[in-house]
């Protein structure tokens, strides 16, 4: 029996991925079916059930490998130092990470879905909960170190900064022209108040 080659598999994962997201963006996730996420990868139909039992396990795996993605960068964050431009810095890149015109589609189309969808609304919730609770642990290793006030509410501060990106991504969806360095600019003072309001 021929044993399982890890990087085989995690290789044809993120072609699937792949395929499936440049679909999901051209003609929509609710227009796309598992047929033609197999077209696009080159794979049979077959194999992509072998991976994945349907369009919403797909995106589920796209949110999981986002959200782990996204759990490095804030687990990277400095414990000491400025921590208010720590993480405008970080809101920042994120939101220019997300209004990539291919990101900007491809959300839109997830979040209409999800809307319709309390699977996948469920999927997309927990992965979001998961990033404030990363967030939240971040704060308290800054508390920990006297870098923010041991009497700040991480929770409270981790939704906030959760709200701003948000925030910022709505602001960039609606003036693509907005240059980033203004962007930055507000991120770091609203933080910085966000910061010193608790």
């Amino acid at each position: 029996m021929r044993k399982a080659d890890p990087e085989l598999r995690t290789q044809r994962e993120q072609q699937i991925i792949e395929a499936a997201v440049s679909r999901f963006v051209e003609t929509g996730f609710h227009q796309t079916s598992m047929q033609d996420v197999a077209a696009a990868s080159g794979f049979s139909i077959g194999l992509i059930y072998r991976y994945f039992e349907s369009k919403e396990a797909i995106i589920a795996r796209v949110a999981q490998l986002d959200r782990e993605a996204t759990i490095q960068a804030v687990d990277a964050l400095p414990d000491t130092g400025d921590i208010a431009r720590a993480w405008a810095g970080w809101l920042g890149k994120a939101v220019a990470d997300w209004s990539e015109p291919g990101t900007v589609r491809l959300v839109n189309e997830v979040y209409a879905e999800a809307a319709r969808n309390p699977s996948l609304q469920a999927t997309l919730e927990k992965s979001e909960a998961a990033l404030g609770r990363s967030i939240e642990i971040k704060l308290e290793q800054q508390a920990g170190t006297g870098s923010i006030p041991g009497s700040a509410k991480a929770g409270h501060i981790a939704l906030g900064l959760l709200i701003l990106f948000d925030g910022a991504i709505s602001r960039r969806f609606s003036s693509p022209s907005l240059p980033q360095a203004a962007l930055d600019a507000v991120l770091l003072d609203l933080v910085t108040g966000l910061f010193a309001a608790n």
